[in-house]
């Protein structure tokens, strides 16, 4: 005979709740205050603190006063390096910079440096300025750092990479402007060769034309030339005597040199001493060539333009002193056919070569 087994009854069982999914807070903003500056600091834990930060930027602020300024820096790690948003608010003025590190450490130190330039560039404290000077004590690492524990069965990860060098603390204004800098010429030491054109007058008949090779060596801000000029001939005229007058010049001078990008400015002073050659070309019996010599002073301002860096196109205006002027006449006592003038000018066109 069949039997029925019972059945339990009761309410249904239910699946049991699924585990909570636990999503990761965001970091939060630390702040701290120091010498009248607000500081907001976020960044992963282990990255440094506001208070660190405040330390280290009131300590190269330490002789200036206070200062109504609000930082805000968000710091995140990226594949090999770390990126530092920073924010310097104060009322009326926002600027943004940013900046990268090769560690959290240097970033924020890097970020401490940059925020006291901000604050007050002319007051900052010594500790500043041999910062400024001298980057690469403020970048080395510790002298001593402290390991970090390794677990236990697990050998230590160590680190073979060389210590960084810099740290990147540019605007994007500043990259743009350092793209758009032109190259600076050579001025520092290097051998000159010049060759140039020139016209003036005052130091020979009429207006004098001629070419110059000049040779020296500059050092820094400044530099020595020796010169050689020669003018082709000119022929002066008086009634019914006339000549033609030929010279050739040489100058030894010193200049100091001031310099902006591709653009250099030589001033320069030294002596001069030469000598004209004229011969009669007209009222005389039997002409024969004759010299006299001459001897003066010289000045000069002149620019030099680079559009490579080592060649330069000059032009200059000197001044041209007689201390000794060559004189002409026909026969023992003829009448004077010509005497240069005691104060002449020269405009000076050419190229000049950095050689070495």
């Amino acid at each position: 005979m069949a039997s029925l087994r019972g059945v339990p009854f009761g309410p249904p069982q239910l699946p049991p709740d699924p585990p909570a999914i636990t999503v990761p807070a965001a970091p939060e903003s630390d702040r701290a205050t120091a010498g009248g500056l607000d500081f907001a600091w976020t960044a992963p834990a282990g990255c440094s603190t506001a208070q660190e930060l405040a330390t280290q930027v009131e300590r190269y602020l330490s002789e200036s006063e206070s200062h109504a300024l609000s930082i805000d820096a968000t710091a995140e790690p990226r594949e090999d390096s770390w990126h530092l948003s920073l924010a310097l608010t104060r009322p009326g003025e926002t600027t943004v910079r940013e900046l990268d590190a090769p560690s959290c450490e240097m970033l924020t130190k890097a970020a401490a440096l940059v925020i006291a330039v901000h604050v007050d560039v002319v007051g900052t404290s010594q500790g500043v300025r041999e910062l400024v000077q001298a980057p690469e004590d403020f970048l080395a690492p510790e002298d001593d750092p402290v390991p970090e524990p390794a677990g236990e069965g697990v050998a230590p990860t160590v680190d073979s990479s060389p210590p960084p060098e810099t740290v990147a603390v540019r605007t994007r204004r500043e990259e743009r402007d350092a793209r758009r800098r032109p190259p600076a010429r050579r001025p520092n030491s290097a051998g000159i060769l010049r060759l140039i054109t020139h016209g003036g007058v005052g130091e020979r008949p009429g207006f004098f034309g001629g070419v110059g090779l000049a040779g020296g060596y500059q050092r820094r801000t400044f530099r020595i030339e020796a010169q050689v000029d020669y003018a082709i001939p000119r022929v002066e005229r008086i009634d019914e005597i006339a000549g033609s007058f030929q010279a050739v010049v040489g100058s030894m001078r010193g200049c100091w040199v001031s310099s902006f990008e591709r653009w250099e400015f030589p001033l320069c002073g030294g002596v001069r001493a030469g000598g004209l050659r004229g011969i009669a070309t007209r009222g005389a019996d039997d002409p024969s060539p004759a010299w006299s010599p001459a001897v003066g002073l010289t000045a000069e301002g002149a620019t030099i333009w680079s559009p490579i860096p080592d060649l330069g196109i000059y032009a200059g205006l000197g001044v041209l002193a007689a201390l000794r002027r060559p004189s002409f006449r026909v026969g023992q006592d003829g009448d004077a056919l010509y005497t240069s003038a005691p104060i002449g000018l020269q405009l000076s066109l050419g190229v000049e070569l950095k050689l070495f």
